[in-house]
């Protein structure tokens, strides 16, 4: 699920403080405080994630030991971190929509294997005529797709990611109007 709304709200929903944090290097968006959410939302939610937007070097999860929930006594509760068997994702399904750009099998292999998970199953589907396009160029479309099926895969290894591929609007503005430029002459 995607959540839109403004600082405040967040700040509000979450019990958190985010603000600007600033560094030698430039500056980011960041939280201080404990992930909060209502306690009747606590054995549902597996991540909330996009809080802060630091840059991050290596994976940003991490499988902890097994530990017994705390219990909630009160309306709200700290976020948890899911037990690892809440984790895998298995019989789960994770669909994500992606305009343009694509991702290569063995690139996913290659990232999992080198975070000790097994590779989830990745299926690709077509969108009014959107492919699975590898541009090969990872600060392009490329680095959003394998980025958005690392972070599934991440923290629910067991998950299928179901990729819908679909042109950009602009990509279906121009396949239309090419069409239509047929009976211009």
């Amino acid at each position: 699920m995607v959540l839109s709304g403004t600082t405040a709200q967040f700040c509000a929903a979450f019990t958190v403080q985010l603000r600007q944090m600033h560094f030698a290097g430039g500056s980011y968006r960041g939280r201080t405080g404990p992930v909060e959410v209502p306690a009747e939302l606590s054995g549902i939610i597996e991540a909330i994630l996009g809080l802060d937007n630091r840059r991050r070097h290596g994976p940003i999860f991490g499988f902890g030991r097994r530990r017994r929930a705390p219990r909630c006594p009160t309306r709200r509760c700290s976020w948890r971190r899911p037990m690892a068997s809440e984790r895998h994702g298995a019989r789960q399904c994770v669909a994500i929509i992606e305009l343009g750009g694509g991702f290569r099998p063995a690139d996913l292999q290659a990232y999992f294997a080198g975070l000790g998970v097994a590779t989830p199953s990745v299926v690709a589907v077509s969108v009014d005529h959107g492919t699975n396009s590898p541009t090969g160029d990872a600060n392009g479309p490329d680095g959003e797709v394998m980025l958005d099926i690392e972070v599934v895969g991440a923290i629910a290894p067991e998950t299928k990611i179901v990729v819908y591929f679909r042109p950009t609007p602009m990509q279906v503005f121009e396949r239309h109007h090419h069409r239509d430029s047929r009976y211009d002459a």
